[in-house]
């Protein structure tokens, strides 16, 4: 994993409270050559990520981009397979960190 952010202790540092929410992002850059080459604006979605939160209820959810709205987000046919490739190592490294 390259990193955490954890939305809920900048929160606490500020005075505030919100939900226990983290931002969990993956990847060694292997990914930035096929990418950027195809799409640039998908810079901005690298490196992977995911979205743990909780909500109000108390149920934790995982939130990532799928492949089909990176591809469609930016116009990034040519690289569909490679996208898919992504997602199901996102999915992976989510499994992981939730062990």
């Amino acid at each position: 994993m390259l990193g955490r952010i954890a939305y809920q202790a900048i929160a606490a540092a500020q005075g505030a409270t919100v939900r226990p929410t983290q931002l969990l992002m993956f990847g060694r850059g292997q990914a930035v050559r096929p990418l950027l080459s195809e799409a640039p604006t998908l810079g901005i979605d690298l490196p992977l990520k995911a979205l743990v939160w909780e909500d109000a209820s108390g149920k934790v959810w995982v939130s990532h981009n799928t492949a089909e709205f990176l591809r469609d987000r930016h116009s990034a046919q040519a690289v569909d397979k490679f996208l898919k490739g992504l997602t199901a190592r996102t999915e992976s490294f989510v499994k992981k960190a939730l062990d």
